[in-house]
């Protein structure tokens, strides 16, 4: 049984800028939740406007996109009857509209969401979307996974343009959801599983999660895990895991002041200084020549 105890979950609400009058989308909020068996829903720490009684449900003023990556629950809406959810669901909340969503009490679950209003996508989904059943079972995939980190990423460094990036990778992200339910191509049962390893890998990239500990979580035998990955990947699984890791590493580098023992201690790094060696090693260069090489650039860039 997969523990996902050790999640980091996030909650993020962003402020709305002019630029929606021209866009026609913006993202209010953004985050993801891990649920532990036997944990109450939602977490604490959502502005009072979105914080809800599941029994008792709610109506808010935007539409939100929540996808279930473990467990399940149920959907319902004043529109849509009782539904049940499982991993590898995408469900849509309408506006204005009287709804509830919870995880099954016993097994909890992962979701990752948003919140977007405007003219735009107001009009996109109520035209692709049936509000009396809005959802999609797409299964796990890990190019959406990807695309709602970035998402994550860019609105915990609210750089400048970050609400326009927002605004267009969900979108791109609303299409790819409408597209794989409508070819339903979700790929083999050993798609999946390789699909899923990727996706806890990532999520776990602040543990210290082996690629033993991947097979075990998705019911496969290391040896056959490790085959059958570097099949569809290209690369064996320990690669991957460094290679996600140092990705981290450039993007605490580039986007925040950490300093370096906080990003070493941050990613379980034994030290500083094998931190440093570890990152010269694979980038040529210490942390803090690239943190200054980054800076460089961006300057010439303004």
């Amino acid at each position: 049984m997969y523990s996902n105890r050790n999640k980091h979950n996030i909650i993020k609400y962003l402020p709305i800028n002019d630029d929606e009058t021209t866009w026609g989308i913006s993202i209010s909020s953004i985050g993801f939740q891990s649920i532990n068996p036997n944990e109450n829903y939602p977490l604490k720490g959502h502005s009072a406007k979105y914080t809800f009684n599941p029994e008792r449900g709610r109506i808010i003023d935007e539409f939100v996109m929540v996808y279930v990556t473990r467990g399940e629950g149920v959907f319902v809406s004043s529109n849509c009857p009782i539904s049940q959810i499982s991993e590898g669901d995408v469900f849509f909340i309408f506006p204005k509209q009287w709804h509830t969503h919870h995880p099954t009490f016993e097994t909890g679950w992962d979701e990752y969401y948003f919140t977007l209003t405007g003219f735009y996508c107001n009009n996109l989904l109520r035209k692709i979307i049936n509000d009396t059943n809005p959802i999609f079972h797409i299964g796990i995939n890990g190019l959406l996974i990807n695309h709602l980190n970035e998402m994550i990423d860019s609105a915990m460094a609210e750089k400048p343009g970050f609400q326009e990036l927002l605004s267009g990778t969900a979108l791109h992200i609303i299409s790819l959801i409408y597209s794989i339910n409508k070819t339903k191509d979700f790929g083999t049962e050993e798609t999946q599983k390789i699909q899923k390893a990727c996706m806890l890998m990532r999520e776990n990239i602040y543990e210290n999660y082996t690629p033993e500990n991947i097979a075990k979580a998705i019911n496969m035998s290391y040896s056959n895990f490790r085959k059958t990955f570097k099949k569809h990947v290209g690369i064996a699984p320990h690669q991957y895991m460094l290679q996600l890791k140092i990705n981290k590493i450039k993007e605490l580098l580039d986007s925040t002041e950490m300093s370096i023992q906080d990003i070493s201690s941050k990613l379980n790094f034994e030290s500083p200084d094998y931190f440093s060696y570890f990152f010269r090693k694979k980038i040529g260069i210490s942390p803090i020549a690239y943190r200054k090489h980054v800076e460089t650039q961006r300057k010439k860039i303004l």
